[in-house]
């Protein structure tokens, strides 16, 4: 009989055509959709706090003068009268209450993208992507011109961050890294980044949206944020950010941040401005897409980049977005963090098998 581990696998032979195809990991608190394409990678982000905000405080007012009348309709055994009345009283707004819900709908947190540099119309061989169930981790292979390249994806439950890292085998590679949202009309979003190398020189940008514009805006806690967790890393160290704020009462303000590490890369920041995105109004009328500006960092001359990802919201009490998304984005080799995870993982997956 063959080894059970060697079946609990999802493998395939090429990318992921759309996000339902992508492979899922996740830490309970973010997550994570790997699509693994060759040219553009997209990592499709989510936190299970993330909504609008607006109506947060769903308490709902007291309606206990309801019970008597309930109840003697229930004696009466007029069921049909006392379950709708019941509905009224205690079912909640939006359904059949005809009440506006005061419920905010999930929102996907947005996109995080890489792109390595494989030349001009590289052919591309031995591709294989797979979620290997035994660990959690997700890996993609292929060959670019014959040049071997893995990436490998964990979220590590014990620091409940997403971690990723990119090797070749032959050459060295560059690469560029950039977070993304789709817009969206009572949402204002700004991209940074910040990168310093082992010489000590250090580059910073934030692109404010254009919703901001004549608006004084302070970005000196993103900044100190951003430079504080670079300067801590003890090789070239990047990170890219996004800040999102729904703009009406009580909206939601939620911080993405990936911090980036080359032991034998140089790094610099860019404003792309070749990156083309649709927002949610292009969409529903079939506009052509626009290009925009998006702070990202580039690695040069690398044989291997590892980053962190943390996602934060303002929901939890007494937290901001950026404390909570700042949160152990380390600089411990993948590696170590694999091998920590599989232990933590471990005692939740497997502990019950059935054989037929």
């Amino acid at each position: 009989m063959g080894n059970p581990k060697n079946n609990e696998r999802l493998w395939y032979e090429k990318p992921a055509g759309e996000w339902k195809e992508g492979l899922p990991i996740g830490t309970g608190r973010i997550a994570a959709m790997v699509l693994g394409k060759t040219d553009v990678e997209r990592i499709a982000l989510n936190h299970e706090w993330l909504s609008r905000g607006y109506h947060r405080n769903r308490k709902n007012p007291d309606r206990s003068e309801f019970v008597p009348k309930v109840r003697e309709l229930l004696k009466k055994e007029d069921y049909k009268e006392a379950s709708q009345l019941a509905n009224d009283a205690w079912g909640g707004d939006g359904g059949i209450s005809g009440r506006p819900s005061r419920e905010d709908g999930f929102k996907p947190f947005g996109d995080l993208f890489f792109s390595v540099n494989h030349g001009e119309n590289p052919e591309i061989t031995d591709y294989k992507r797979e979620l290997d169930l035994s660990t959690g981790e997700v890996k993609v292979s292929y060959k670019a011109d014959g040049n071997t390249f893995s990436y490998r994806y964990v979220a590590q439950l014990v620091k409940d961050i997403i971690v990723v890292k990119i090797t070749s085998e032959n050459k060295a590679f560059d690469a560029d890294f950039w977070l993304d949202r789709i817009e969206e009309d009572d949402l204002t979003v700004k991209k940074s980044a910040f990168t310093v190398n082992q010489n000590g020189d250090d580059e910073y940008i934030v692109i404010n949206s254009p919703k901001m514009a004549g608006k004084e805006v302070d970005n000196t806690d993103l900044y100190e944020c951003l430079k504080g967790i670079a300067k801590n890393g003890e090789r070239s160290t990047g990170v890219i950010g996004i800040t999102g704020q729904y703009t009406e009462e009580n909206g939601t303000v939620f911080s993405g941040l990936v911090k980036i590490t080359s032991s034998d890369g140089k790094m610099s920041v860019n404003a792309r401005k070749d990156f083309q995105r649709l927002d949610i109004s292009a969409l529903e009328q079939n506009k052509e897409p626009f290009k925009v500006n998006n702070a990202s960092i580039k690695v040069r001359e690398t044989t291997s980049v590892t980053f962190y990802i943390n996602l934060g919201t303002d929901v939890k009490e007494n937290v901001s977005d950026l404390e909570e998304a700042s949160k152990n984005l380390v600089d411990t080799p993948y590696e170590a963090l694999f091998a920590e995870n599989v232990k933590e993982y471990e005692s939740h997956y497997g502990r019950l098998s059935l054989n037929i």
